[in-house]
């Protein structure tokens, strides 16, 4: 019971990690595509989070 539980155990934090590598790794490629040119992003950068996000998904 106990190694089985350890096993499981293992099995999720594996997958946890390599779930966030994939994660860390599509992040890096989303930052070195500009969506937009420099000039929008610069305004958009000085805003409040929320504003941000959606100015964003206008731009979208």
């Amino acid at each position: 019971m106990v190694v089985k539980f350890s096993q499981i155990f293992c099995d999720l934090v594996w997958r946890l990690k390599s779930r966030a590598v994939k994660f860390e790794r599509s992040l890096a490629v989303l930052a070195k595509i500009p969506p937009f040119s420099p000039q929008k992003f610069t305004p958009l950068a000085s805003l409040s989070p929320p504003k941000s996000w959606v100015n964003l998904s206008k731009f979208s």
